[in-house]
């Protein structure tokens, strides 16, 4: 498990070479699963960005700081989706840290990060940041509690109490 704050920055590797540096996830928040990494390519290619889905990641040679893929780069030319553009039905996991957690009684906090599963690529948890509504820093969120999430008003809004959150609702987030 990564997070994106820890994942942004990663280098991504193809087979044959360098093909840039993750610079944000779009994920689909029905299913909660990250569809394509958002690379920043740099100069080997025309595009200065490009999504590339996670299923071209190649398991098991991954490890910290680096995405290895299963592909060339010639490859990934080709199955890149293309300049950048949030898809509709897709979210921005960069743009959604920042955004406020409404719990059904009130504010909670704000999302501080994504916990990502490295393997299945689905998130796992949203980390909130609770300290200007309550003491104890941070807690985790299963995206099951996740009612909806408002772009327009950057909000997320989650099926619990505050009071929920504190008891049950979350896991404490070790940081």
């Amino acid at each position: 498990m990564s997070t994106l704050r820890e994942l942004h920055g990663d280098k991504v590797a193809a087979r044959d070479g360098l093909v840039g540096w993750l610079r944000d996830v779009y994920f689909d928040d029905e299913h909660w699963a990250v569809r394509y990494f958002v690379v920043h390519t740099h100069d080997w290619a025309p595009a200065r960005r490009m999504l590339i889905p996670p299923d071209s990641v190649e398991p098991g040679l991954s490890g910290p700081n680096k995405i290895r893929l299963a592909l060339t780069r010639a490859q990934v030319e080709r199955v890149r989706v293309g300049e950048v553009a949030t898809p509709a039905r897709l979210r921005s996991g960069i743009d959604i840290i920042g955004y406020g957690i409404e719990a059904r009684d009130g504010s909670l906090g704000e999302v501080e990060d994504l916990v990502v599963d490295d393997d299945s690529w689905a998130i796992r948890d949203v980390v909130v940041d609770t300290r200007k509504w309550w003491p104890g820093g941070h807690v985790r969120v299963h995206p099951a509690y996740v009612e909806r999430i408002d772009r327009e008003r950057r909000k997320v809004h989650v099926r619990l109490t505050r009071a929920q959150v504190r008891r049950s609702g979350a896991r404490s987030a070790r940081r």
